[in-house]
C-alpha cells in the first residue's frame, strides 16, 4: 500500500498530467518526497524506498518531459509538524524531552511548519522557478548538514 500511494499515485498523475498539459502554460510538476530517501529510520524500508522511487521519477520525468515544456521537481521535507509526525509523538513518553532533542538536531532551532513546505511548492510550480528542473529540494532546516553524535558526548 505504501508504494501505491507513494510512488504508483504519482506515477500515473504525472502520466495524467503530461497528456493534457500546455507548453505555454508554463507546466510544473512539484512531487513530494523525503529525507528519508536519503537517510533512514529502522522499519521504514518501504516508506525509505518509495521516496528513494520519487527522486528517480523526478529526474526520469524531467529528462522526458522537459522537451515538451514540463518542468519536473521534487521536495524532500525532514520534521514537519504534521498529522503524521503527530502519531510518533503521541507514542513518546517524555514529548518535552522529544521535542527539544528534535529541535536540536535543526541547526535553525526548530521543526518544520506545513507552510515551509507550501512555500516551496508554490515556488516550484510558479514562473518564477521557470529553469528549475530535475531536482529532488530538501527542506529540512539543515536537519541533514549536522551529524549527531550520542548523548555521551554532550558532557
Amino acid at each position: 500500500n505504501v508504494m501505491a500511494v507513494n510512488l504508483r499515485g504519482p506515477f500515473l498523475m504525472a502520466r495524467q498530467f503530461a497528456s493534457c498539459c500546455v507548453p505555454q502554460d508554463n507546466p510544473a510538476i512539484v512531487n513530494i518526497s523525503s529525507i528519508e530517501a536519503f537517510s533512514g529510520n529502522p522499519d521504514h524500508t518501504a516508506y525509505m524506498t518509495s521516496k528513494a522511487g520519487i527522486n528517480g521519477l523526478t529526474v526520469s520525468l524531467a529528462i522526458d518531459l522537459g522537451p515538451r515544456g514540463v518542468r519536473v521537481n521534487a521536495i524532500a521535507p525532514g520534521w514537519i509538524n504534521t498529522e503524521m509526525n503527530e502519531g510518533y509523538m503521541a507514542r513518546v513518553p517524555d514529548r518535552a524531552t522529544a521535542e527539544r532533542q528534535l529541535r536540536s538536531l535543526h541547526p535553525l532551532g526548530r521543526t518544520g511548519s506545513p507552510s515551509d513546505i507550501g512555500d516551496v511548492a508554490v515556488w516550484l510550480a510558479s514562473d518564477q522557478s521557470r529553469f528549475v528542473t530535475g531536482q529532488v529540494i530538501r527542506v529540512e532546516g539543515g536537519r541533514m548538514a549536522k551529524l549527531s553524535l550520542p548523548a555521551a558526548f554532550d558532557a
